[in-house]
């Protein structure tokens, strides 16, 4: 009876930790210079515009935006959930800030945006793009390496499909 009581916690214990893992935060870090465009109802949206001239919104609430005073055109460094804007969807990519850091001083977002399940799809999504558009890289690149090698080895022996003219 004892053994089959502790292995039950122990099941439940791995089962918690593994539901926890499984819902931890992804935190990404993106760097660049923050900008302020007009956003809806005649507010504004501040965004970070990548060194790749990528602009990812900075999604936190507006009371932490204005105690953390970003100003338009310096650099930050947000770390944060990012939530990547899949192909298809007509959406901006986001990043639901957690820490920023602004003139060397780590900033934590006291009062952070959560993360829905619609980012959760979102999220997904995205990430399942990149691991194939990875995947496509790599396989070019493999092939490419091949045929260059091919290439190679078909000049050092002779056996290459080059024409030769000579005088004799």
């Amino acid at each position: 009876m004892k053994r089959a009581f502790i292995v039950v916690v122990m099941i439940a214990t791995f089962a918690i930790a593994a539901f926890a893992n499984g819902n931890a935060e992804k935190l990404t870090t993106l760097e660049g210079t923050v900008v302020v465009v007009p956003g809806e109802n005649g507010g504004v949206q501040t965004m970070l515009r990548t060194a790749s001239g990528k602009q990812v919104v900075i999604d936190m609430p507006a009371q932490e935006l204005l105690r953390l005073r970003l100003e338009e055109n310096s650099r930050v460094r947000v770390s944060g959930v990012f939530v990547g804007d899949p192909s298809g969807l007509q959406v901006q990519a986001r990043i639901l800030a957690r820490v920023v850091t602004a003139n060397g001083k780590d900033i934590p977002v006291e009062k952070p945006v959560g993360v829905t399940e619609q980012d959760r799809d979102r999220i997904r999504a995205y990430e399942e793009e990149q691991l194939k558009l990875q995947t496509r890289l790599q396989t070019q690149d493999q092939t490419q390496s091949q045929d260059q090698t091919q290439d190679r080895t078909q000049a050092q022996d002779g056996s290459g499909t080059g024409t030769s003219t000579g005088r004799k």
